[in-house]
């Protein structure tokens, strides 16, 4: 949790986006004179990047074999690199892992042996690209694409992000600060007391969530909490 500033904004925008305030939780501290209230923000802005990984993958039998699903995965790797071309997604877009090897051993009578069955090589990618509508359709397209080569790819759901993320948190912080203020204000206004001295405040971490349909978005909020003075006791 991090610690803030009270500090009271209004009339607050951004361009490109709408805040969202959401119901905060309201807490009642019975016999002491103090109210507790959590305001929440919320912005959703366009999102500037997709990203998903990619999985290909070889087996052979053993070791003496590495060679021969070393040179399949990088065929397989060739092959990729030109399906994601006809989608627009260049070499420079896509990172490169270093090949994995696991071994799998021999299973005799239902006990584990010591003898190698099958060594799996897998070769992963990162895809980083500009987001695009419909970018939720590749992984299915690229699949299909890959199978018709006798190629099985296995790939991840895209998700969705902002360049800078950070930038949105005082701009939350505030937003979300007025809002926990109003809450705790009209509770105490309905007992007959006001809110006086800010006795502590606290923010949550920044969080984003994004979707690609109909159009790929970011939705980054943030809530903070309250706990004030007031005048009166509440009941």
């Amino acid at each position: 949790m991090k610690k803030i500033i009270f500090a009271l904004i209004t009339g607050l925008a951004i361009a490109g986006g709408a805040f969202l305030l959401s119901r905060p939780e309201i807490t009642f501290i019975s016999g002491r004179s103090m109210v507790k209230a959590t305001g929440r923000a919320e912005i959703t802005l366009p999102a500037d990047e997709m990203r998903f990984t990619i999985s290909l993958s070889a087996r052979v039998k053993d070791y003496d074999q590495l060679a021969g699903g070393t040179e399949f995965l990088k065929h397989s790797e060739e092959v990729l690199t030109e399906k994601l071309k006809a989608e627009q997604i260049s070499r420079e877009q896509f990172t490169v892992h270093p090949i994995q090897i696991r071994e799998i051993y021999s299973v005799v009578d239902g006990k584990m042996t010591n003898e190698i069955n099958t060594l799996v090589l897998t070769r992963s990618f990162t895809v980083s690209a500009p987001a695009r509508p419909e970018a939720d359709n590749l992984p299915g397209k690229l699949s299909d694409a890959m199978l018709k080569e006798g190629i099985f790819a296995e790939i991840s759901p895209v998700s969705y992000t902002l360049n800078s993320p950070e930038k949105l948190e005082n701009d939350l912080i505030y937003q979300a600060t007025e809002d926990a203020f109003r809450r705790a204000n009209d509770i105490a206004g309905a007992s007959g007391s006001e809110v006086g001295k800010l006795i502590s405040s606290s923010a949550s971490d920044l969080e984003l969530n994004s979707r690609g349909y109909p159009l790929p978005v970011v939705t980054a909020s943030m809530s903070v909490t309250l706990e004030l003075e007031t005048e009166k006791y509440l009941f």
